[in-house]
């Protein structure tokens, strides 16, 4: 993606709504996190805490497919965003990446 093109003029105010969205998650006795990341990094151990919090499922939860070509798995930031479309989705993110992929903290502060 590259910063100031039709596609991130289109969605610039999208990315902003979700990065203010995130900041305003909290977990709590009657809200749990969830990442898509820690269901393919541990499906069983994830679908358990899930039905622990929701009190189980009639149908056993599908195992998640992961797109090997996305930015998280490839750590290949700089191939998917020019400089300026990456720092300023790190100016946007940034609290919400520290809060929730700690893990990704130190490829993605090198592609900047």
């Amino acid at each position: 993606m590259r910063f100031d093109s039709p596609e991130w003029r289109a969605l610039e105010y999208k990315m902003k709504a979700n990065a203010d969205w995130l900041m305003t998650i909290t977990e709590s006795d009657d809200a749990r996190i969830f990442r898509y990341e820690d269901l393919l990094a541990d499906f069983d151990a994830s679908a358990r805490r899930l039905e622990a919090y929701t009190g189980g499922f009639v149908n056993s939860l599908p195992k998640p497919i992961k797109n090997a070509r996305r930015a998280y798995w490839t750590e290949s930031y700089s191939s998917a965003f020019d400089a300026k479309a990456l720092a300023a989705l790190w100016d946007y993110f940034a609290p919400s990446l520290e809060r929730f992929y700690p893990e990704r903290l130190g490829s993605l502060k090198a592609a900047l």
